[in-house]
């Protein structure tokens, strides 16, 4: 049926393509590691070895930041390399990298400490974050973002952003394994990936 059609993409395209963020890991000490795996059984509440988004999202906003469910959701697709719709110990440590790494990019550009980036200072943000934009496709997919159309994101509208962007980069590996930097899609394959434009 339809949701084990798309459950079939999503855990191909997660059990193929982990290296996206293997940026993120590397680099990380054993003693730093530890410490991240406290910090992960304080939030694991029920003790099953794995967050849910509910279990991610308290953590977050012991850290003030509020991020929605559907957010929440995206985070774990992003980082979920099992197809478990969860986040385990070592993903987390992924996990918590990237979202250091999206916080200290986020607020470098934030100059006045206003809490929000505009246009130019988002761009400027996410191409620290490692994403190599146009401005044509920036401007693109901007307003799906800034639903309000006022030229600026706040950090969770960034940190919202950063993660769609990881998860179509994810999708663009699956279709690009060999990093040749261009892909052919049948448009039957096309369909297959519409759920990762949402």
């Amino acid at each position: 049926g339809y949701l084990s059609a798309v459950t079939h993409l999503e855990f191909q395209a997660t059990s193929t393509m982990s290296s996206w963020y293997q940026q993120y890991t590397q680099g990380v000490s054993d003693q730093e590691k530890e410490q991240i795996n406290g910090w992960f059984r304080s939030i694991d509440a029920d003790g099953s070895g794995a967050l849910s988004a509910e279990e991610l999202g308290r953590a977050l906003q012991m850290g003030g930041t509020q991020c929605s469910l559907e957010t929440l959701n995206r985070l774990i697709g992003a980082f979920d390399n099992d197809g478990s719709r969860t986040v385990g110990a070592d993903e987390f440590v992924a996990v918590h990298k990237f979202l250091e790494a999206m916080r200290n990019s986020f607020f470098h550009f934030d100059a006045d400490r206003s809490g929000s980036l505009d246009l130019n200072e988002l761009h400027q943000a996410l191409t620290r974050s490692g994403y190599q934009i146009s401005m044509p496709s920036f401007y693109a997919f901007c307003p799906k973002f800034d639903k309000r159309k006022e030229g600026r994101v706040s950090f969770a509208q960034y940190l919202d952003m950063c993660i769609w962007l990881g998860n179509m980069r994810k999708l663009w590996q699956f279709y690009d394994p060999q990093n040749r930097g261009t892909i052919q899609l049948t448009f039957d394959q096309l369909l297959a990936t519409t759920p990762y434009f949402e």
